[in-house]
């Protein structure tokens, strides 16, 4: 991903949503929600290009082009919490640092909670999909190319005071 990005038309949100785990097994929630993210997502002209499910809630960040962000939400929270509180939780990224600080924060939200050691060991993540160990039921944006530099962005990840592109003077805001 470059700075590009925040030119192109495409605007970047942070979403949060309450998730009640409607199953007994929480692999069959994380394909539930997979799935519904898939149809939604594609209804609504969002790209996803980070997922992470947590035991009450999700993480995603999200660009569209098309301002649809909000009925992605509603629709989103209404399929897999459907008693959950309708608010607009979709935070918009205003700049690289802000895309970089979400990133960062959505992949090490379970390491933050003590689910995990490393970012790249939580198995219901949008990274452990993009790393190869299991299969993905959404279409899934890789701006930052982590496929082609995974030790450096998981370097990155799981160092919290470690920044991507030390070169470059990004402020950091978020």
């Amino acid at each position: 991903m470059h700075r590009h990005l925040f030119r192109t038309g495409q605007e970047l949100f942070h979403v949060s949503l309450e998730f009640h785990p409607q199953h007994v097994n929480k692999n069959t929630d994380w394909l539930f929600l997979q799935k519904e993210i898939a149809k939604t997502a594609q209804a609504r002209h969002i790209e996803v290009q980070a997922l992470i499910m947590m035991n009450t809630h999700i993480h995603i960040l999200i660009s569209t082009a098309e301002k649809q962000e909000n009925f992605f939400c509603e629709h989103l929270q209404k399929q897999i919490s459907p008693s959950a509180k309708l608010e607009n939780l979709a935070e918009p990224i205003l700049s690289f640092a802000q895309y970089l600080n979400t990133y960062k924060y959505i992949y090490r939200n379970p390491v933050e909670a003590h689910l995990c050691l490393r970012v790249e060991d939580y198995v219901y993540s949008s990274l452990y999909q993009l790393l190869g160990k299991t299969m993905l039921y959404y279409p899934l944006v890789d701006q930052l190319n982590l496929i082609h530099h995974p030790q450096k962005i998981l370097r990155w990840l799981n160092n919290v005071d470690l920044e991507l592109f030390p070169d470059r003077h990004t402020p950091t805001t978020h």
